[in-house]
């Protein structure tokens, strides 16, 4: 038994495709405190390393992890999609990439004020 096992019990029982959770809560549910790396290291609630046991307890339950909030200490669990639609119909724009469409989600903040059409400062060819 790993240290993780009684998240995916908890998980593999719950039948709501949305579940929140706190890092205290989940130390509740495993009877443990969780290392201090899942505190400072966002990666650790990652949803793709399954070599480790902490990712597989809830992707093996059927959940990954989203909107994961590392200063208020909480993220939720939500429902694996079952299967992914075909490339054609997620959206047509994205072509050969349609696959990973969402996959950094939340993991990137720009500020409100940013200009992203903006030049970076580098000076083009074009501009020469």
């Amino acid at each position: 038994m790993t240290k993780y096992e009684p998240l995916h019990d908890h998980l593999n029982a719950c039948d709501k495709d949305v579940l929140p959770m706190t890092f205290k809560s989940i130390e509740k549910v495993i009877g443990a405190k969780l290392p201090p790396s899942a505190f400072k290291h966002r990666p650790w609630w990652s949803n793709s390393d399954i070599a480790h046991s902490h990712p597989r307890s809830w992707l093996s339950a059927g959940y990954e992890t989203a909107n994961v909030d590392m200063l208020g200490c909480q993220l939720v669990f939500r429902k694996k999609r079952q299967s992914a639609p075909p490339v054609g119909k997620v959206r047509p724009a994205l072509g050969r990439f349609a696959h990973i469409y969402g996959a950094f989600k939340g993991m990137v903040a720009v500020a409100s004020d940013t200009d992203l059409t903006a030049p970076a400062g580098e000076e083009w060819d074009a501009e020469r």
